[in-house]
C-alpha cells in the first residue's frame, strides 16, 4: 500500500480525502471536519479521543482519516530514519495541502520548530509522562535476572536503564505498542495482546524473544494495557522524553477564526499547565539541537508554594532569587505570588547522558509565573498527569472548570526555562560527553 488515504470513523462511518478545501467556503466547516492521523492502533485511538471531545465542546463533526507515514511499516532503527518528525511529516503535507483539516500528533513527534503555514491549536490535559517496564512473569527493574534482554527503540531510555542495571542487554526495538509487547515472553498468548503493524513487516519479529520492554505509560493507558505494566519508572530513575503523554492538535493557520466552532471547542479543551510545560520542555531540545538520537529526558511541572515557608530558598524570578543567582531573566519581583504568599513555578528536570548510562549531566531549573487566574487555574499542577513522580496521586485538574490559556508572559517565561536548561547541560560537558548532533539537517 502506497501514501493512501483510508478513511475510519465511528463504526462503519468512513471519510476520503479529496483535493484542497477552503474553511472559509460557505458551510463547508458545518458540514463537518477531517482529521488525519496515523494509521496505528495508538494513533487512531488517541486521535479519535480528541475528536469525540471536540465534538462533545461543541465543535463541528469530525471524521478520520488514515494518512500513512513514512515511519509506518519501516523496521529501520528511529535514530537512523531520522528521529523527530519522522511521523508528523506526512500528515503536515496532508494539513497543507487541503487534504486533511486537522493533526493529532504525540507532541514528542514532532519537530522542535514550527512548521510554516501551520499551528498548534489546542493542547489537551496531558497523561502520565512517564515510562513504564513491561516485563515477563511480572518482574520488576531489579528483579530482571542478570543479562536480561530489555528492548526499547529509545538511546535515552536504554541510557537510563544501563545507569540503572549496566549488566542488561538493551535491544533495538521498534513497532507499534501491542507488536513491541507481543516480543515479551509470555505476554501475547497471556495478556492478549496481539500485534498491531499499519504495513506488514517484511522481517517478523520474534515473539517472545525479549526478557522485558519499555513504553510511555501514557501509550499503554489510552489503549487499555495499563495491566501489562509491571513497574511504572519515576522521574527520579528515568526521565521522559520531552513533551511525552502530550498530545498536539494541529491545523492550517487561521483555521479558528475560519471556524468559530473549532476555536471554542480547542479553547475548552486547552490545557494552560500542559501548555507551559512542553513549551519548556521542547524550547530546551530546540536549543540543545537535539532529537530522537540524544539521550535526554526532560520533565516540565507547574507547581505552588509557599513563599516563606522554610527550606524552599530563594524563589526564581524574585528580587531574592535573582540576587542569589539563580533568579530567571527578565522575571519580575512579585510575579507568580498568589493568596497567603504562594508562588506559582514552572519547574524543569533535565538530563544528557552518554550511551551506555555511565556519566550524566543534569539539572533542575524553575522560574516564577504570573497570578493564578479565576476558576483555581494555577493550584498545584502536575502536567505530567494523575501521578505525582513517587508514583501516589497527584492534584489533578478540575475539568469541569472553565479554563483559560497560558498567558503570553508565562509562555515567554517557559521559553526562556527551556533555553536556560540548556545553557546550564552545556555548560556542565553536556556537548562533551555525547554527541547532540546539533545542526544536523532535519532534526530540529
Amino acid at each position: 500500500m502506497d501514501d493512501q488515504h483510508e478513511g475510519r470513523g465511528d463504526g462503519d462511518r468512513r471519510a476520503r480525502a479529496g483535493g484542497p478545501q477552503d474553511l472559509r467556503e460557505p458551510g463547508r466547516w458545518e458540514a463537518g471536519l477531517r482529521l488525519g492521523t496515523r494509521g496505528s492502533r495508538l494513533a487512531l485511538t488517541q486521535s479519535e479521543q480528541v475528536a469525540r471531545a471536540l465534538e462533545g465542546a461543541g465543535g463541528p463533526p469530525i471524521s478520520m482519516v488514515t494518512v500513512r507515514t513514512r515511519g509506518d511499516g519501516d523496521r529501520t532503527p528511529l535514530r537512523d530514519l531520522g528521529g523527530v518528525g519522522v511521523f508528523a511529516a506526512r500528515l503536515r503535507l496532508a494539513l497543507l495541502g487541503g487534504e486533511v483539516d486537522l493533526a493529532v500528533h504525540s507532541c514528542k513527534d514532532l519537530p522542535s520548530a514550527p512548521a510554516e503555514g501551520l499551528e498548534i491549536i489546542c493542547t489537551p490535559a496531558r497523561e502520565d509522562a512517564r515510562d513504564a517496564l513491561c516485563a515477563r512473569d511480572g518482574l520488576g527493574l531489579e528483579e530482571l535476572p542478570p543479562g536480561a534482554r530489555v528492548g526499547t527503540g529509545s538511546p535515552r531510555r536504554a541510557a537510563q536503564l544501563l545507569g540503572l542495571r549496566s549488566d542488561l542487554e538493551v535491544v533495538d526495538l521498534r513497532g507499534n505498542v501491542p507488536t513491541r509487547l507481543a516480543r515479551v515472553r509470555g505476554m501475547a498468548g497471556a495478556l492478549g495482546v496481539g500485534r498491531d503493524e499499519p504495513v506488514a513487516p517484511a522481517v517478523r519479529d520474534a515473539e517472545g524473544d525479549l526478557d522485558a520492554v519499555v513504553l510511555a505509560m501514557a501509550g499503554l493507558e489510552r489503549l487499555g494495557l495499563g495491566h501489562c505494566v509491571t513497574q511504572v519508572l519515576g522521574v527520579e530513575e528515568m526521565l521522559p522524553a520531552p513533551a511525552q503523554g502530550a498530545l498536539a492538535l494541529e491545523a492550517r493557520a487561521g483555521a479558528l477564526q475560519d471556524c468559530p466552532a473549532l476555536g471554542r471547542a480547542a479553547a475548552r479543551l486547552e490545557d494552560a499547565a500542559t501548555r507551559l510545560a512542553v513549551t519548556a520542555e521542547r524550547a530546551l531540545m530546540a536549543a540543545l539541537g537535539a532529537g530522537c538520537a540524544a539521550p535526554l529526558g526532560a520533565w516540565g511541572r507547574v507547581v505552588e508554594v509557599d513563599a516563606q515557608a522554610p527550606g524552599h530558598g530563594p524563589i526564581p524570578g524574585s528580587a531574592a532569587g535573582d540576587a542569589a543567582g539563580g533568579g530567571a531573566r527578565g522575571a519580575q519581583g512579585p510575579q507568580g505570588r498568589g493568596a497567603a504568599g504562594s508562588v506559582r513555578l514552572l519547574e524543569l528536570r533535565a538530563v544528557v547522558c552518554t550511551p551506555d548510562g555511565r556519566r550524566r549531566v543534569a539539572c533542575t531549573e524553575r522560574v516564577a509565573l504570573g497570578p493564578a487566574g479565576p476558576h483555581g487555574q494555577g493550584r498545584a499542577l502536575h502536567p505530567a498527569g494523575r501521578h505525582d513522580a513517587a508514583g501516589g496521586q497527584a492534584p489533578g485538574h478540575d475539568r469541569g472548570a472553565a479554563r483559560l490559556p497560558a498567558s503570553q508572559p508565562d509562555l515567554a517565561a517557559a521559553q526562556e526555562l527551556g533555553a536556560r536548561a540548556a545553557a546550564v547541560l552545556l555548560e556542565g560537558g553536556a556537548g562533551r560527553i555525547v554527541d547532540l548532533r546539533a545542526g544536523r539537517p532535519g532534526r530540529r
